[in-house]
């Protein structure tokens, strides 16, 4: 019964797109469900119309990548309908000069390459830009060929993913549908929390949540995590990728869950890929302003032993711990405890405070 209930969410939305703007819904099911089987998924697959339709069921234990599954599409856009320069495709999108060697390299290599570093004072300023841009491309293609996305299990998506169907629900298209399936028996990502409560709401308020029952197929795993120890040189990429593309909170979880298994569930991961992840996790803590947790990485770094990257380490370490010291500094700091002094001083009218420091 699910199934039907959900091929009717789907076909409604694909029926509208192109006429209607804000088509966006959420589907709402208990339990586990994929819509890889699904007769409206295989039918609409094959791409016989003019709207372009792709699907993405978030899988349980594989990393999520940053603004997945919008960025493959519209790779996959780009290259079935123009295949031109790509280049030329940011420039008339609007992308953010800095922003263009990371997108570019992803569609030749799937692997983003940044030209600049990332200064620590425009960190907000270029995830909204880079957000703006994703969606300013999907928004671009779809003037081609109106596009419909399927997302399944969405409560496991990027916090990047969330924001860029947060950018398409502000400003919306009606050449844009998507259909986000959600099993309620899970929680959302708590980094995620307030956008995903944004786009919540909104779809309330427009009656735009569908709740169509349980598909009686119930998970025993409450939230799993991704699993790194089969190919670590593959989630290492990944997770380089997810920085590049400026996600901090999905790279923090992953690292996290690196650094629990080393510690806590004895995982072997080479001393070298110890070095490449701890340097991802702290770049990632500065910028996320935990400092504490950088310091802490620090020591983790300093003590590996690596012969040949003894100079690397060394120098690492000393960078890395200087912008903690300097970004420490310019942080807010907790306004001081004051108290009345007990005796006036003498010659003096009035009562003087005194720090508790």
């Amino acid at each position: 019964m699910i199934d039907k209930y959900y091929n009717g969410v789907i076909e409604l939305v694909y029926n509208r797109v192109g006429q209607t703007e804000n088509n966006i819904v959420m589907v709402s099911y208990s339990n586990d469900f994929s819509i890889r089987h699904m007769e409206s998924i295989r039918r609409y697959s094959r791409n016989e119309g003019n709207v372009f339709f792709a699907w993405h069921d978030f899988e349980y234990g594989v990393l999520e990548g940053a603004y997945e599954p919008f960025l493959d599409t519209i790779c996959d856009m780009y290259r079935t309908y123009v295949n031109g320069d790509f280049a030329e495709f940011l420039d008339e999108c609007g992308v953010y000069e800095l922003h263009k060697s990371v997108l570019l390299s992803y569609y030749k290599t799937g692997v983003c390459k940044r030209d600049e570093s990332i200064l620590l004072n425009e960190v907000a300023y270029e995830r909204r830009r880079m957000t703006q841009a994703v969606s300013n491309m999907l928004k671009q293609l779809s003037e081609l060929h109106p596009v419909v996305m399927v997302m399944n299990r969405f409560q496991r998506a990027s916090r990047s993913t969330l924001e860029v169907v947060d950018e398409l629900m502000i400003h919306s298209s009606a050449n844009i549908g998507l259909v986000l399936g959600v099993n309620a028996g899970q929680l959302r990502q708590d980094s995620a929390a307030a956008v995903w409560d944004k786009i919540v709401e909104r779809l309330e308020d427009n009656s735009n949540v569908y709740h169509i029952g349980s598909s009686g197929q119930k998970r025993t795993e409450a939230m799993e995590g991704a699993r790194f120890n089969e190919n670590f040189t593959e989630w290492i990429t990944k997770i380089r990728n997810i920085y590049e593309l400026l996600d901090f909170e999905q790279v923090r979880m992953y690292c996290q869950q690196v650094e629990e298994g080393i510690k806590f569930e004895d995982v072997y991961i080479s001393d070298e890929q110890k070095l490449e992840i701890y340097l991802l996790y702290a770049h990632t803590s500065i910028l996320l302003e935990e400092l504490s947790k950088a310091l802490e990485l620090v020591s983790e770094i300093s003590r590996l032993k690596l012969p040949n990257r003894e100079r690397i380490i060394n120098s690492e370490c000393a960078y890395l711990l200087a912008i903690c010291i300097r970004e420490s500094w310019r942080m807010p700091k907790p306004m001081p405890t004051w108290h009345w002094k007990k005796q006036r001083p003498t010659g003096m009218n009035s009562r003087c405070l005194k720090r508790s420091f």
